[in-house]
C-alpha cells in the first residue's frame, strides 16, 4: 500500500493514514509512506511513523518511509526521537 502525506498533515489526515496502515499490516501488505512533501512534523505523525516501523518489524511486515525531508528529520531530532527514527526503513 502506498500512502502520501500533504505538506502540513492535519490530525484527520494522520489518523486516516494510521487506519489504512493498520488495515494493511493486518492483511500482511507492505506499507510505503511518502513524506516528501511534509514541511512540519506533528507529534502524532512522529508517533505513528515509529509505531508503524515497530509493528512491521514485530510482525515480519514491511514499512518504508519514502523521501523524508529535512523538516521530518529535524522534527524527530527536536522531539528526542532521532534514534528511534533511524530504525525505520527509508528510501
Amino acid at each position: 500500500m502506498d500512502l502520501a502525506l500533504s505538506p502540513d498533515p492535519t490530525r484527520d489526515e494522520i489518523f486516516d493514514a494510521y487506519r489504512k496502515m493498520k488495515d494493511a499490516f493486518a492483511a500482511n501488505e507492505a506499507v510505503r509512506l511518502d513524506a516528501a512533501q511534509v514541511s512540519r512534523l506533528p507529534v502524532a505523525l512522529a508517533q505513528i511513523i515509529i509505531s508503524a516501523g515497530r509493528t512491521a518489524e514485530a510482525s515480519g511486515g514491511s514499512f518504508t518511509l519514502v523521501s523524508p525531508p529535512a523538516a521530518v528529520v529535524d522534527g524527530f531530532q527536536a522531539l528526542g526521537m532521532f534514534a528511534d527514527f533511524m530504525t525505520i526503513g527509508m528510501e
